[in-house]
């Protein structure tokens, strides 16, 4: 009886082991590949692409990025002293990063692991010189050049959604700040000098041409697959295969992947809606941990805000013109 017991012991505590085994074998594996096909948005390069010049500019502000945002933050009679002097300095950077923008200019994927990472901090900081010097050209009366920068503003954070730009938020930095109330008065005041006829048009061609919600779900799934990825290849490179310390691990990261999955189709399937019929899934407190290794990928606020300024703008110009 006590050798029957001590077998069915063994029997017992083999299961479970064998359970355990079989659970790890099934959830670990590579995390290269995912295992269902979400469509991630391909850009075809431009022939002359100026996406160099564009970096080059916005390096080049890097040294007074600081001030820049002390410009932008300070009140109107304390910005105008800094923002000319930022201005005079960096008068060919900017223009520099103008005609970038007039261009086709199409950035490189990044990784949001990647050491550079300065490189979004660079790129805000060029949008707020650019949103200074068309504060400037407002109070001088040049309101076609301003509303010109304006719409330059725009178009960079058109360029820098794409190809995964729109995760800089991740890395402590948030998108690009359009000065949406400066733009609006320098519509006004166009508008009542008889000026920026072509502005409706301008900026319902950017609607237009602006990245679709569905590619830019696409495009942060592509960018959190590669984020896994990257660090399953560091695990196994460590010999973390066979640890059962990191085997685990892994196996937690390969379920994060396909709870991804589902999420990003969910996503997928609610981008394609209108915003009205979308399902808008709020952060749950201290989910901090789950979160990083399930983000959300938002279809909803976020994006709105962005077509809704596109629009409002466009609105508001030919209201502007008809008045």
């Amino acid at each position: 009886a006590i050798i029957a017991l001590i077998l069915s012991a063994l029997m017992i505590v083999s299961i479970l082991i064998g359970g355990v085994l079989f659970a790890l074998w099934r959830l670990n594996g590579s995390l290269s590949l995912s295992e269902v096909e979400v469509p991630v948005p391909q850009y075809p390069v431009p022939r002359r692409n100026t996406a160099g010049e564009l970096l080059a500019a916005a390096k080049a502000l890097q040294p007074d990025s600081n001030a820049i945002a002390e410009a932008c933050d300070a009140s109107q009679s304390e910005a105008v002293p800094a923002a000319v002097k930022l201005l005079a300095r960096h008068e060919g950077d900017v223009q520099k990063a103008l005609r970038a923008l007039s261009g086709e200019c199409l950035l490189a994927r990044r990784s949001l692991l990647d050491e550079d990472t300065m490189y979004w901090t660079r790129l805000r900081a060029l949008a707020r010189m650019l949103s200074l010097r068309a504060r400037l050209l407002q109070q001088k009366g040049d309101y076609p050049e301003a509303l010109a920068t304006h719409l330059q503003v725009l178009r960079l954070g058109d360029v820098l959604s794409r190809n995964g730009g729109e995760l800089g938020g991740l890395t402590g930095v948030n998108a690009i700040d359009v000065d949406v109330v400066a733009f609006e008065r320098c519509i006004a005041a166009a508008a009542a000098h008889g000026q920026g006829k072509g502005l409706p048009g301008r900026l319902e061609a950017l609607y237009a041409q602006r990245m679709t919600d569905e590619q830019r779900v696409g495009d942060q799934w592509a960018m959190s697959l590669e984020m896994l990825a990257s660090m399953d290849r560091e695990f196994v490179e460590a010999g973390g295969a066979w640890n059962p310390g990191r085997l685990m691990v892994r196996s937690m990261m390969s379920a994060a992947r396909r709870v991804q999955e589902r999420a990003a189709l969910e996503a997928m399937r609610d981008a394609r809606k209108p915003y009205w019929e979308r399902t808008y899934k709020p952060r749950k407190p201290k989910a901090m941990m789950g979160d990083l290794l399930t983000p959300t990928f938002a279809s909803g606020p976020s994006f709105a805000r962005s077509d809704a300024t596109l629009r409002g703008l466009r609105l508001l110009a030919a209201v502007e013109l008809y008045r």
